[in-house]
């Protein structure tokens, strides 16, 4: 009995994968004022400017130092995906809740944490953010071992997928110059 033709989804492929340990950091709303009658924007969180700068640094050092990740050029379509794993609070650590991963539904907000995120991964993973077609995120608390009373991994883990087709690929071979 003939079923029709069978739909086959693009072939994903892995560009790139980051883990940056501690607390995951959100975007913050810059503030303006105005200097020499110019208005300049500005984040006033020295916490926040630093944080940024470790997960730029740290996103960077990975990128390079591995030799399985590969930066799209701007004609690749860019699928990211998010787990952000933040510490467990007390009141979460008794032997009646879940040893493994809770859903954190508290702030910050999942959007302001994937946009910092884009924003150190753009011009090292990929050329612009303008790229991504599919963002997928997740917020947990890390697991926790009541017995041994020891938590588990605090911080992100970052995957950067591409469609892989023949366009694909030669925007990614015209692109390595060697």
């Amino acid at each position: 009995m003939d079923q029709g033709p069978v739909l086959i989804g693009p072939v994903i492929k892995r560009a790139s994968r980051y883990i940056i340990n501690g607390e995951p950091i959100a975007q913050v709303r810059h503030s303006v004022s105005l200097r020499s009658g110019k208005p300049k924007a500005y984040y006033k969180s020295k916490k926040f400017i630093k944080g940024k700068e470790h997960i730029c640094n740290s996103i960077r050092l990975q990128h390079w130092s591995k030799t399985e990740n590969i930066y799209l050029p701007k004609s690749v379509p860019v699928s990211l995906n998010f787990l952000f794993v933040f510490k467990r609070p007390q009141r979460l650590k008794t032997k009646k809740t879940d040893p493994g991963f809770i859903p954190h539904t508290v702030k910050p907000d999942n959007d302001n944490l994937i946009k910092l995120y884009v924003d150190c991964l753009s011009g090292v993973a990929f050329h612009d953010d303008n790229q991504v077609y599919e963002i997928k995120s997740k917020k947990v608390f890390c697991s926790y071992d009541p017995s041994t009373k020891t938590e588990g991994f605090e911080g992100v883990i970052i995957t950067v997928d591409y469609i892989d087709n023949d366009i694909t690929q030669k925007a990614i071979e015209d692109f390595i110059p060697w």
